[in-house]
């Protein structure tokens, strides 16, 4: 008798909970040795309004965000290594979505590779610049 109630509690909050995908947004982050980053997101669900959360940086509040919309933001994080990201948003049908998950960035260069240009700015001449043509 007594799991009766608490029977009926978890029915009646299954039914009143928010509709969920359940499907986190895809993410995309280069990430510099400086510590800047720059994040790609797409969401299956669109949102009103949220707040972004990247580890080792603080929250950044952005606006609207349509369905399939891509999405980017900027920062700095003291982090070189998996990115972990929170979004909490409100959806347009006015239910608080919250996607956790964690991001193994792709690693940028700050400059050019050793070798990849001449340094006097001219091209190289001859087969991959190891020969030199006749002029």
């Amino acid at each position: 008798m007594r799991s009766l109630p608490l029977l009926l509690l978890a029915l009646s909050g299954t039914a009143f909970a928010a509709p969920s995908d359940g499907v986190a947004p895809q993410a995309h982050v280069m990430l510099a040795p400086d510590g800047s980053y720059d994040l790609m997101l797409q969401s299956t669900r669109g949102w009103d309004e949220a707040e972004i959360t990247v580890s080792g940086d603080g929250s950044h509040d952005v606006g609207a965000v349509g369905v399939d919309e891509p999405f980017r933001l900027e920062g700095m994080t003291s982090v070189q290594g998996p990115l972990r990201v929170t979004v909490q948003a409100v959806t347009p049908d006015e239910h608080g979505m919250t996607w956790m998950f964690t991001v193994d960035p792709e690693l940028v260069p700050m400059r050019a590779p050793v070798g990849s240009e001449p340094l006097d700015g001219r091209s190289r001449g001859g087969l991959f610049g190891i020969f030199k043509t006749r002029r």
